[in-house]
Parts: structure tokens; sequence; C-alpha cells
């Protein structure tokens, strides 16, 4: 809680300057009519009337050391009095006023001086002597004007001399007299407190909710905050944090507002409302002394949301706060703390130790090395890395050497010494066991604590189990047994009846072994053991001959533990105890669950070869050969293949299942080359690895398989995989030679014309067309080749006479093919192409119409994705331009600018739109232009043949229109941006034309000359010359 503290209200206001109690005009009417003679008098008298007090009291004093008995003195030492007072040396006023007294025992000024006297008294702090000046003064002057402020000053001398009784009465006495006066408020706050410290809380809180009801009483605030410590030490926190809350939220900028936020802030954390408080201890932190205290309770408000990593930054945010010591040091644990709950043991166990080695004399420093110890043994015995864990437990090892050199006597020494033990035991070595053994007796020998010992007896047992001593696992849980079977709620050490029942079920007693596991289940249904116990009582039912409560208990392990181990685990050992029991059924049954698990699972494969041994025990012999066969098909390197392999081809034997005894013997040949199955073996050896993509060894694999085979029945069949083989890994050279060899030897295979395509595709690679189109125009040909090999033959077809802009071949292969094969996987491109010749054949309707089919496929997503569909555009507005449908033109650009804003040709279309505006009747030379410089500029097409076509043409518009200037600059242009020879001998020669127009004859000629210089072999660099004779000569 904030320190509470009181300044009056009077204090403040002599404290600004001001006069605390107004004169009467009597004092000063005196002095007025007495002011005649002496200049000192005179001088001090002008001089407090003007507020200079400072020269008032020189020549005051001055006045009364000349003039002691003057009929003015009595005037003069009261006034020198007041301007004392007035530069504060309360101390040589109270002195001045006080030989006024003495020396002007009938002075009618006497009342006022007796109060100024205790006044100053009061305003020194001397506490006593005000107490008994006020005491005078209110006996002396019982109906003075100013009895109300020398009743208060009395009043709060005696409350700071803690005589809260006497200040009660007083208090309540002002307030009797001067209900209304301008003391009222404060003598009715001093009397709350007051009340407070009388232990009268009753009444205290009734006068601060009076006081705190109007917002602009100067003591509401003070009121509220008073009101919100009386609720907290009553323990009315909701109350507490209420009017906390309404302080800061009233009084948003006094002094006491992050107070009040932060004592709400402990308020709401008292309630268990920790957003709230999280909510006002960072409003709380505005203020830098108290934003450490702020921060800290903020962690601790978030720690207890779990919120680990926003209360870690809380605490970061304290120790930048300049915390006290000790708060330093309670932010440093709850750091660490936060740190170890969020299961960072790393960090905890360094800051742990920070704080033992910053603060070593503190009382919990024993307790820091201890959590400190935790932290590093958490970190130790849950990592999976041995060299991690060795160094681990060597610096736990330090720590607990550290403890019993520091802290030998320290009441957590029994603490230390199970701690102690259980590093012994993460060692885990027999040594160290029964070290750790020692160390649990020692706590149990020592220690009354019923926790500790239980813990102790709960660790020896874990001991005893690593030894492997059930019998003294059970012989030291008996006692923890008995008091954990007694209750039946959860319990701390509920974990040793999973000890008990794996030690019972390990000493041949399942009855026990039942029972503590099933109380284990009842207690703990989600405990941290709840698999070993599920794991133990399963075992235990089935040792009992009740497979129904372990298969029961099984389902439930795996439902509650899918990711788990244990489950495969334990069904394993119950599969084979029942194969040793020669209970074939039921061991059939449990190896089964395991071949459930999957693939996925370790025990997959044994669960395979199990349950293929129980089948084969139980004479179901092809059941138990595809068990067998899944071993190896799935575990080839498995242990337990190779017996696998050999049984599965035992079984199917055994069951006169002669071709699938042979496909389990092709797996034996991997380990016996030289058995009578060898060919099938070494086939199936080929195989897999052509299809395990083992290029290197599946081609020795098949070389060695024909040469050793060579009157294979399927001999074209290995061949044509062996070439395919090399074909996938991209060694088309060695598979064209296989193929050439499977015709050579079985030209009539079923697989020659597959072999005859592969070649012809080699040859289309190549680039050996002629050769390709041949060997595609006999395949299409022949009927005795499959029909796909037929359709993709004529649609290769297609594809060649279409690079070699043959268009009457690729109309006549076209149609072929969709006469031959209507439904073809082709269709779509098929059609694309009919159309691209159709155009280049000047059937621009019939193109029109294949494009326009070919379009509306757009939203089948394979077609629009494929790379030739957006041609199809381009070659539809070609057509529409051919067709001058300039309308049908515009409309078809724009569709595949929406369509397809980004493709890669869409600047092909634009030079087609452009040349289709160009050509219309009334030409759009604008939008021409538009389209040429699209294309100009686009990402695909710039500096392209298409853009300087495109920019040619540009030019051209220019000139048609007989803007010769504009013409000329991009002529020019064309020549100077492309490499384009055919289409720069053109600009040159136009550019000249222009500058003809221009009247830049000379400029004309040079251009000419540049033409014929860079391009002579063009024809217009043939017309240049000739314009260059025809043109006159210079005299």
């Amino acid at each position: 809680m904030s320190q509470r503290t009181f300044l009056p209200t009077l204090l403040l206001l002599l404290l600004a300057g001001g006069v605390v109690c107004p004169w009467p005009a009597t004092a000063q009417d005196t002095v007025a009519t007495n002011a005649v003679s002496d200049d000192d008098y005179r001088l001090g008298l002008a001089h407090y009337k003007q507020k200079r007090w400072g020269l008032a009291v020189e020549h005051l004093r001055s006045f009364l050391k000349a003039q002691p008995r003057d009929s003015k003195a009595s005037s003069a030492r009261l006034l020198l009095g007041v301007s004392l007072t007035h530069l504060k040396k309360y101390r040589e006023s109270r002195t001045e006023l006080s030989q006024f007294v003495k020396d002007f025992p009938r002075d009618r000024q006497r009342a006022e001086a007796l109060f100024r006297i205790g006044e100053c008294s009061y305003l020194l702090k001397d506490l006593p002597r005000a107490i008994t000046d006020l005491t005078a003064y209110l006996k002396a002057a019982p109906k003075h004007n100013l009895r109300n402020w020398g009743q208060f000053y009395l009043a709060d001398a005696l409350y700071q001399r803690k005589d809260y009784a006497a200040a009660e009465i007083l208090f309540r006495r002002s307030l009797t007299e001067f209900p209304k006066g301008q003391l009222a408020e404060e003598s009715r706050f001093k009397l709350a407190l007051c009340c407070e410290k009388t232990g009268n809380v009753t009444a205290a809180r009734k006068l601060y909710v009076v006081l705190s009801g109007n917002k602009s009483f100067p003591f509401a605030a003070r009121s509220l905050s008073q009101l919100g410590s009386l609720e907290f030490d009553a323990k009315q926190f909701a109350k507490a944090a209420a009017v906390w809350n309404q302080l800061a939220r009233l009084f948003p900028k006094s002094p006491l507002a992050d107070t009040a936020r932060l004592n709400a802030g402990y308020a709401h954390f008292q309630l268990g409302q920790f957003p709230e408080a999280v909510a006002r201890f960072q409003a709380a932190r505005s203020r830098a002394d108290q934003a450490a205290v702020a921060d800290y309770w903020r962690g601790i408000s978030l720690k207890s949301l779990d919120r680990t990593d926003a209360a870690i930054a809380a605490f970061r945010q304290a120790e930048t706060g300049r915390p006290d010591p000790e708060l330093a040091r309670d932010i440093q644990f709850q750091w660490a703390d936060s740190d170890f709950r969020a299961g960072r043991y790393e960090a905890a166990g360094k800051r742990f130790q920070e704080i033992v080695i910053r603060w070593p004399r503190h009382a919990g420093a024993a307790q820091g090395l201890l959590f400190a110890t935790e932290s590093v043994l958490q970190v130790a015995t849950r990592t999976q890395d041995a060299t991690l864990r060795r160094r681990k437990l060597d610096q736990a090892q330090q720590l607990v050497d550290r403890f019993l050199r520091d802290f030998r006597n320290s009441p957590l020494f029994s603490k230390h010494q199970l701690q102690s033990g259980r590093l012994q035991l993460a060692r885990g070595d027999d040594k160290n066991l029964k070290a750790a053994i020692t160390s649990f007796r020692g706590v149990l020998a020592r220690e009354t604590s019923a926790k500790l010992r239980n813990q102790a007896r709960y660790h020896y047992a874990r001991a005893a189990n690593e030894l492997g001593d059930d019998k003294l696992v059970l012989q030291t849980l008996s006692p923890l047994l008995d008091s954990i079977n007694k209750s039946t709620r959860p319990g701390e050490f509920d974990d040793a009846l999973v000890l008990a029942a794996s030690s019972f079920l390990a000493t041949g007693s399942p009855k026990p072994a039942v029972i503590a596991a099933s109380n284990y289940l009842k207690k703990q249904p989600e405990g941290r053991f709840t698999a070993d116990a599920l794991a133990t009582l399963a075992e235990a039912s089935e040792q009992q001959d009740n497979t129904a409560d372990a298969d029961q208990t099984l389902s439930r392990l795996v439902k509650e533990f899918p990711d788990g181990p244990l489950y495969g685990q334990t069904v394993h050992r119950l599969a084979e105890r029942a194969y040793k029991a020669k209970n074939f059924k039921r061991s059939e049954q449990l190896f089964g669950t395991l071949v459930a698990l999957g693939p996925r699972s370790s025990l997959h494969a044994v669960g395979l070869s199990g349950r293929g041994w129980s089948l084969f025990e139980n004479k179901r012999y092809t059941a138990a050969a595809e068990a067998f066969g899944k071993v190896v098909e799935l575990y080839p390197k498995h242990d337990l293949a190779a017996e696998a392999a050999y049984k599965s081809a035992e079984s199917y034997e055994k069951a006169k299942n002669s071709p699938k005894a042979a496909a389990a013997f092709r797996l034996v040949a991997r380990s016996y080359a030289k058995s009578a199955f060898a060919f099938l073996a070494a086939r199936r050896s080929a195989r897999l690895l052509a299809k395990q993509k083992k290029t290197v060894e599946a081609d020795a694999a098949f070389s060695a398989l024909l040469e050793q085979f060579p009157k294979a029945k399927d001999r074209d069949t290995l061949l044509y995989e062996w070439a395919v083989l090399h074909a996938d890994a991209g060694d088309f050279k060695s598979a064209d030679g296989i193929y050439r060899r499977l015709i050579s030897e079985s030209p009539k295979s079923s697989w020659a014309d597959d072999a005859r395509f592969a070649l012809a595709e080699s040859d289309l690679v190549a680039g050996r067309l002629d050769a390709a189109a041949e060997s595609f125009k006999t395949l299409a040909a022949d009927r005795t080749s499959d029909d796909g090999i037929r359709e993709d033959a004529l649609f290769r077809l297609v594809g060649i006479n279409a690079d070699r802009n043959l268009w009457s071949k690729v109309r006549e292969f076209g149609r072929q093919l969709r006469t031959r094969f209507p439904r073809s996987r082709h269709h779509w491109e098929l059609r694309f192409q009919l159309g691209q010749a159709d155009l280049h054949l000047g059937e621009f309707a019939l193109a029109k119409k294949e494009l326009t089919a070919v379009l509306g496929q757009r939203t089948n997503d394979e077609i629009f994705k494929a790379g030739w569909f957006d041609e199809t555009w381009v070659l539809l507005a070609e057509s529409h331009l051919r067709l001058k449908d300039y309308d049908a033109l515009v409309a078809t650009v724009a569709d595949f600018r929406r369509a397809r804003p980004k493709s890669s040709v869409l600047h092909k279309a634009d030079e087609i739109l452009g040349r289709g505006l160009i050509k219309k009747p009334r030409p759009d030379f604008d939008n021409a232009r538009a389209a040429f410089r699209r294309v100009i500029n686009s990402t695909s097409g710039r500096k392209t043949q298409s853009a300087a076509r495109s920019h040619l043409q540009l030019a051209d518009s220019f000139f048609l229109q007989k803007n010769y200037r504009e013409a000329k600059k991009e002529f020019l242009a064309v020549h100077i941006l492309y490499k384009f020879p055919k289409l720069q001998a053109p600009a040159l020669f136009q550019a000249a034309a222009c500058q003809e127009k221009l009247r830049e004859p000379g400029e004309a000629v040079k251009t000419r000359e540049l033409l014929i210089r860079q391009f002579p072999d063009s024809p217009f660099a043939t017309r240049a010359k000739q314009q260059l004779r025809r043109r006159p000569t210079t005299p």
C-alpha cells in the first residue's frame, strides 16, 4: 500500500506567500494614527503597507532599538512580528510577539498576538509548544474572531502528536461551532482521520463518503483515497477497487490518481480479477517512482493468467524502473519462476543462480539455490542429448555441493537431501542408484513432514525399480499405498500406484496390479502416468486370462494416447505371450492389432511377421503368405525380411498357389541369387530398382538378367522396360539403342510399335524432322499398332508440319486424326492447329470457326492453362483482320486483354489490332498508335521483331497523315532501336522521303547513303540509288 500523508491547507497557503489569517483593520488604524515623528517608524510603516517586509523589519527594529519605550513601541513590535511572519521567520516572529504580550499585557491586540504566537509554533512544527500556546490563546480569548483557526491548529497539532482522541474532540467542537466555516471541510477530513486512528471505522467511512460526494470539495480525492484504504484493510476488495477506480476516473490529474490506480490493481488482484489488475498496474506505471512496483505486480498478475511471456516482459520493464534492492530481488525471482513455469528451465536455472550470487545473504538464498538446482535437473532429465544431459547433471551436482557447503544448517536441508537423491537417481548407474537410496533413507530418518517423507518414499521406490528390486519397491511404498488407498480424492503421490502395479505384475501378482492400476485411473484419469497405468492394467488382465478387460483397456490406451509408443509395445508383449502359450487365435488377433497401426509404427513389420506366423500355425496359408509378403514389400531391409520372404513363398507353396509363390520368391533372390527362383528374383530386382529410379543399378540388373536368361519368354518386355528406364533418366541415346535391339530381336512384339514411336520421338527431339515424319507416317498407317500409338503419331505429324509451315500437310494429317479418333485427347489443340492452317491457307472463315470454338474452352482449366492457348486469340484476331471485321477484331483483343492481361503474346494481338485500325475505311490513327506503343513498351514484346514492325507501322501512320516531322522521328527510331535489317532498311527509305517533304534535301541524301552503306542487298537500297541518280548535281 502507498504511504498516506497530510499537508494542511493553511500551511499550503502560507508557503504560497499569503498571510494565513487576515489582520483586523483596527491594528493598522492604530499604527496609522500613531505614525507621527520618528523616521524609522514612518519608513517601517510605509514599507509594511507596500508589503516590503524586509525593509519594514529593518526600520521597525531600528526604531525599537532607539526608542523601546516610545508610545508607538507596541505597534512597532506587533508590526515587526507580522512582517517576520511574512518572511517565514517564524521563530523570530514568535520571539517578537511574545515580547509584545509580555510588555503590553493590556493591549487590545493581545489576543491577536497570542494567536500568532501559537500559529508560529504550529508552523515551526514545535508541536508541544504549539499545543501550550494555542491552549493559552483559546482560554484567554474565547470569543476572538480567529478562534476557528486556533482551534483547528490545536486539533491538528494534537493529531500530529498522535493524541487522536483529544484531536477528535476538538475537530468535532470546531464543526459544531463553525459548521459552515472555511475550515469545515478540512476539519471534517481530519476528524475522519482521527476516527480511523481511534478505531471508529464506521464513523470514518461515513465522513469520507460525505467528503467524496462532491467533486468540487478540496478533500474529495483524498477522502476517496482514504476510503479505499479502509475498505482494503477490511478486506472489502471489490469496494476498495471501485473507490480507487472512481478516484482515478474523477481526478485524473490529482497527485493521488496514480497511487489510486496502483492500489486498485492490488484490490483487483486480491479479487482474482487479473485482467483488470493488469490494466490498472499498466496505468499506474506512468509515474516514475512507482513504475517498478507497478510493473512487478503487473507481471505477477500476468503469471496468474498463465501469460508467462507477457509476465516476463513486465518483469523486464520492472527491472529498468530502478527498484529498491528487496523489490529487485523479488523481480528476478518471479522472472525466473515464470521461465520455470513456461518450461524454459535453462533460462530459469541461470536466473535463479544469478539471484543466489547477487543476494547471497538474503533470507531466501537457500530457497533460490534449491530452485536453481531444480531447473538444471529438469533440463537434464528432459533432454535426449546424452552430452548435454551429462553436463547438466554435473552442473546440478555443483549446486547440490554448494548447498551442502553454504546452507548445511538450513531448515530446507531435507529438501536439499531429497534433491540430491533425485540427482543420483537421474544419473542412473547402480552406484548412484544405491547412493540415491541412502539419500532418501536420510530424509525418512530426519524429516517429520509427511509430504517430504512421502516424496522420499516415492523416489526411493523409483530407485529400487531402476535396480530391478520389485520387492523393495513394494516394501518401500507400503505405508504410502495405505494412505493413498484410504482417500478417494486425487493426491500428490498417486503416481506411486503405477510403480506398485508394475512391481506387482513383475512379481507375478496380477490381481493387486489390477487393483493398484485401476485405483490410479480412478483418481487420475488424465494423470501423467495414465498411459503406463493402462498398459500395466492391460497386461495384468491378460495374465488373469481376462481378455475382454484387456482389450477394453487397450482400446482406451490407443484412444487417449494415439501417438505414444506404449500402446504398440504393450500389444506386442501380450501377442508374444499368447504365441508362446500356443494360443494362436489370440496371438493372431493381437499381432493384427499391431498391423492396424500402419507403416508409421516401428512395430508394423513385427506385427505383420507375427500375424503371419500365427496364421501359418493355424494352417491359413494364403493369408499367412500375404502377411509375410507385406513384410518383404514394406521392409526389405528389416531384420525379419529374409525370414518373412522365405515364409511367404513357403506359405504359397503349402496353399498350392504357385504363381503367388513364385512372386514371393522373386524377393528371395536378393539374398539367394542361385536358388531355383533366380530368374524371377532377378527380374523383380531389376524392376524394383527401375521403379526406385536407381538407374545405374537397374541398368546393370537388366543387362545381367538378359545375359543370364537369353531365352526368357518375356524378353521383349524386359528390353522395353530397360529402355524406358534410360528414357526416364534422360539417357535417350542408351534408350534408343535398346529400342532398336527390341525391334531387331522381336519385330512382332506388342512392344515393337512403342519402341518405333520412341525412336521417332528421338528423331523429332534431335531435329531430324524428315526421319521423324517418315516414322510417324509408318506408325499411323500400321493397323497392327495400338490405337494410342497411331493417334499420337498423327498428332506428331500435325506438329511437325506446323513447325515447317506446311499448312496443307497440317490440314491433311489433322483431318485424318479427327476422323479416326474423334474423341482424341489432343482434340482441342488439334482444332487450334487446324484453325492456324486455315488462316495460313487463306480460309479465313474456317479459321474463325475453329479458333472461336477453341476459345469457348476457356472454362476448361486444363485447356486454358495450356501453353498454346493464348495464341488462339492472336490467330483469331488475324482472322478478323483478314475478313475486315474490324469490330470483331477490337472485341477479340479486348477480350484477350481482360482474360489474360499478363500474357506473353498479348503484344502480338496489339500489333494486329494496330494494323486493323489503320486499314479501316476511316482509319483510327490514334488508337492504332496506342496499340503499336503497347507492343513497343510491353515486357514480352520489347525489342522483338513484333515491336520493330509495330514501330515501323506507327511511323507509317504519321506519314499517311502527312505529319512528316513525327514520321521522320519514328522511322529513324526504328533504324536505331532495332536490329532487323528487313525493317530497318524501309525505315531509312521512308525517313529520307519525309526529309524530302520537309525540304531537307541534304539530310535526305545522307539518309539514303546510310541505307545503301548499311543494307546494300536490300531492294530499298536499289531504289535509294535510283533516287540519288535522278537528283540534279549541285554546281
